[in-house]
Parts: structure tokens; sequence; C-alpha cells
């Protein structure tokens, strides 16, 4: 928490950073890092920064502008307190003006701008800059590429100064921090320097002893995935499982007579045998499981990018027992959107997901239960109905991507009217050994 600290209570912190999207972000360090590489990077500095920034100022004075994403996907990786704005059109001087613009628009009569690749900043070094600009104009943070990862305003010096300031600029180029110093010459201001600091921008600079590490505290993550010859599926979805950070993967098997073991052994996974059946299998594998949160996936179900961050972080602001992340698709066919936002909707407020959405569990509440229910059918939507008599649990807003092969083979209507018959059986109480078999029924008929 930040200290109380009267003098500041009239002045902001803009970050600016990208959505941590692969392929989309610090682009100049996938030759290095791989795609995903990167965007873990930029998120764990972007994490890193707002940590510095939070301990000097309340969340409330904090605003994060953004590239890439959303609003809603922005709050649940990095909190639900700051306030987000998708940043403005244009280059780089663009989106500073935009940040200097709304601060002074709201009242403050300070702002500090940086950037999220710059992780050697520091509360203290946030601290000077806000002091500094108690009684002066501009304060600049030089990095040693020649730009500047910081760059401080007092509302005195005026928007229209400030626009003339930002305007100009060779953006992305060692020429920034000289041509901003001479445009402050121009306008009639003096800056005062904080420390050299290194920006993280290219493969040269990863050697730089800043850069965060994975924080060993984040409670583990044991990944559950039920398999039987899934070897067409399983590679795709242990690439988007696979994570650094505390997170282990055990593959239940029902007796592949395929090419699964090998995948899973292969993409680091521990395989383990188990007699057949989804509710068998998963319950193995989550008796040899060491995380204190289990999450179900699907063998054909894609987990979207940093799914472990949002997981932990819904878990911990919401104190949830358990939940699903929202149902989507992997490929886009008539009446599939549709399909969704009625999936979504049923599990939103009747609280009743199915397995294909990854669903997670404490791992003390899934024993409490006694696991999942030894039924041929349905186990999934019945251990939800249990988690709910015990505590709270939320669908994350956050889409999985789930094989559509089902809704393509049998069609959209009909697979959905066998779905939902299986569900209304169970509501009326009918026998799952009795749904199992009626199914089995449907789904060999519409194949005819």
């Amino acid at each position: 928490m930040p200290e109380n600290n009267p003098a500041n209570s009239d002045c902001s912190i803009a970050v600016l950073t990208r959505f941590p999207d692969p392929g989309y972000t610090k682009t100049r360090l996938i030759p290095s890092l791989g795609s995903r590489g990167a965007a873990r990077l930029q998120h764990r500095m972007t994490e890193h920064v707002l940590e510095q920034v939070v301990s000097v100022l309340p969340e409330s004075q904090v605003q994060v502008f953004f590239q890439g994403g959303s609003k809603k996907t922005m709050r649940l990786l990095y909190g639900l307190n700051l306030q987000y704005h998708a940043q403005s059109p244009g280059n780089l001087g663009d989106k500073l003006y935009m940040a200097v613009r709304k601060a002074f628009s709201t009242g403050n009569s300070r702002i500090v701008l940086i950037g999220a690749d710059c992780p050697g900043i520091t509360p203290q070094i946030l601290s000077r800059a806000l002091h500094l600009l108690q009684t002066r104009q501009m304060v600049l943070g030089p990095a040693l590429d020649g730009g500047y990862y910081l760059l401080g305003l007092r509302r005195t010096l005026g928007l229209s100064c400030a626009r003339k300031l930002l305007t100009g600029i060779d953006w992305g180029t060692e020429k920034v921090l000289d041509q901003t110093v001479q445009k402050a010459g121009q306008i009639g201001v003096k800056p005062c320097y904080l420390q050299y600091l290194r920006d993280i921008d290219s493969p040269g600079d990863l050697d730089s002893p800043d850069i965060p590490c994975v924080k060993e505290q984040n409670p583990r993550i044991s990944v559950i995935l039920p398999t039987w010859n899934e070897d067409t599926q399983l590679g795709d979805t242990l690439d988007t499982i696979n994570s650094p950070d505390n997170v282990e993967i055990l593959v239940a098997d029902g007796g592949s007579t395929d090419r699964t073991s090998h995948i899973a052994e292969q993409n680091g996974a521990r395989f383990i045998q188990s007699p057949p059946g989804r509710s068998t299998q998963m319950n193995s594998a989550a008796s040899f499981a060491t995380g204190s949160v289990l999450l179900f996936v699907h063998a054909d179900t894609r987990m979207p990018f940093l799914y472990e961050h949002l997981l932990r972080n819904i878990i911990r602001w919401q104190k949830v027992v358990g939940g699903s992340f929202a149902f989507g698709l992997d490929e886009y066919f008539p009446g599939s959107n549709l399909l969704c936002l009625l999936v979504n909707l049923r599990s939103k407020y009747l609280k009743l997901p199915y397995g294909d959405q990854a669903m997670f569990v404490l791992n003390d509440v899934f024993r409490s239960l006694g696991g999942f229910p030894d039924i041929p059918i349905l186990e999934d939507l019945e251990l939800a109905r249990r988690m709910k008599r015990y505590g709270k649990i939320t669908l994350l807003p956050v889409k999985v991507r789930t094989s559509s092969r089902r809704w393509k083979e049998l069609g959209l209507l009909k697979t959905t009217w066998i779905h939902q018959k299986m569900l209304l059986g169970s509501l009326l109480g009918f026998s799952y050994h009795k749904l199992k078999r009626s199914y089995q029924r449907a789904v060999a008929n519409k194949k005819k």
C-alpha cells in the first residue's frame, strides 16, 4: 500500500503498455524468446512496473493506457481498481499527449508518464519525480538508448506547450531525448533529470539484471487432461498450457493405443494410466496433483494466453471456490456465435458450466466434495452443482477455444438438441446410466 502523502493527492502516474498478445508485442525480442516468450516478458514487466507505481500512489490515481486486448482482460491481469484507457491512434507523441490531457482535464496538477519496458524503475525514482514537479515544470528520466523512460509535467506548463513538446520527435530513435530537450528550450522550459535507466527493447537488453523473474510464490496450478487416442489434438492443446509459472500438467489416459503417451511426455506432462471413463481418469490424476488449484481441460480445448495469471487473479480477488472459462469455438460456422452466447449465458446465470469450458476448483474443495462423481455422463455438471452448494463459483470472461468437430459432424441444431436433452434429463432426475444410453443412441442415429 502507498504511504498516505497528502502532497500527492492531486497527481497521477500514467503507464503506457501493450496487451501481451504473442506475435504483436516486443517483436524485436521474438527471434531470441519466441512470440510467446516475448509476450510473457511484456506481461512480467507490466506487472512489475505497476507494482512499483501502486506502492507510491493509490490505485485510483494510476492510469493505464493500453494497446491491444480489452479493458476487461487488462483488469483481470493487472488489477480491478486501476484506471484503464485504450491508447489513442497515432505516434507515441499523440499517445503521450492524450494521457497528459486526460490527467490535466480531471484536475491533476502533476502527471508522470512511464512505459512498461523499463523494469529498473523504483518507487524512489517515482517519488523523486513527483517531488520535483512540486516546483519544476518538467522532469525527464533518460534512457541509455537515447530516449527517455519517464516524462513528468506540471499543469502550469499548459496543454499547448505540452503539445509542442511532443510534436516533431523521431520516436523510436536515439534522437528522442536530445530532440525533446531542444523542444523544451524552445518553449522556455529547463527540464531536471533523474538517473539513467535501461529500456528492454532488443536482444542485447536481455542481460539486464532488472528484468523481473517469475514469482516463485505463485500458487501451483495442476492442469489435468483426460485422454483417449488424442494424438491429433493433444500437442496443440499442451502448447497453450505449458507455462514456466509454477504449472504442472497431468495427462490422465484411459488406454490410448496411438501416440498420446509420447506426445504428453514430449511436452513435459506427467502421463498417468487409468481405467477408462472420464470421471475415473480425472479423479485418478487429481490424486497425484500437488497444486492448490485444479484445472480440468479437454484434449481438444485450447487455453487463452496467460490463463494461469487470469485464474489466480480471479480466485484471489473474488474469493471463489471454482468455476470455468467462457466458451468459444476454434472455427466459425453459421450459428456458432449464437451457440457461444447461449452457453455463456447458461454458465453465467445458472452456474452450470460444462467440461469443455476448462473447469477449475480449489484442490481442498475438490477433495472435500469427493472428486468427480462416479457417473457415466455429465460428471462436470454434477461437480458444478456440488461446488455451488460449497461456495461461490464464477465464469471467467475470457474464452477457451474448443474444437467445433462435434457440431460440424452432427450439425449445430442436432448437437445442441442432444446436449439440451441431457441437461433437461439431469435436472428432472433421470438416471445417468439411462441418459448415457440415450446420448449414445442419439449420436449414432444422427451419424446415419
